[in-house]
């Protein structure tokens, strides 16, 4: 069996849009042992914290901790919460259904900037992978492709842009492909 950690979305997402409360799984956070995690509106990926539940407190106290139920062994702790700074993409997904859409949220110097299904981000992936493959992308800003635009198709022109902007810029010593 393997382990994922529960993520919450407080940001919009990408149409097919999940109904509402939907828990998603990731297996793209540091712990991946049923952890709970929230992508706020404004962008922070945050760990929520738990305390140990005493043992008087248990309903099932006679049972071995290896047998108990993981609900029975902590409980929610705000004041243990934590912000994460990520950096990448986080890939979650539904966990109560296989036919909803993936989503990649992507994740620079700590913040959510975009998140998109999984499909539209292989599609980005894709044409950026081709631009490497033409040309030598130093000059390339990805922050400002990232954060300045709305929409896949908005990524993909600006990528466009900065790549006729690259073909501008002298660069010796540098091929064309």
């Amino acid at each position: 069996m393997s382990t994922y950690d529960h993520i919450r979305c407080e940001m919009p997402l990408p149409e097919p849009q999940p109904p509402e409360g939907t828990v998603f799984i990731t297996r793209d956070t540091p712990t991946q042992f049923f952890d709970d995690y929230t992508i706020t509106a404004d962008g922070r990926l945050i760990h929520h914290g738990t305390e140990e539940v005493p043992d008087e407190e248990r309903s099932s106290a006679d049972l071995p901790d290896i047998l108990r139920g993981s609900s029975e062994l902590g409980r929610s702790a705000s004041e243990r919460d934590k912000e994460i700074p990520y950096n990448g993409d986080l890939t979650f997904q539904a966990l109560s259904s296989s036919t909803s859409p993936a989503y990649v949220a992507c994740f620079i110097d700590g913040r959510c900037v975009r998140i998109l299904t999984r499909d539209e981000h292989k599609r980005l992936m894709e044409f950026a992978r081709r631009l490497i493959l033409m040309t030598d992308l130093r000059a390339l800003n990805p922050r400002r492709v990232l954060s300045a635009s709305d929409t896949p198709d908005d990524i993909r022109r600006l990528l466009e842009d900065e790549f006729a902007a690259l073909n501008k810029i002298p660069m010796e010593g540098v091929e064309e492909r």
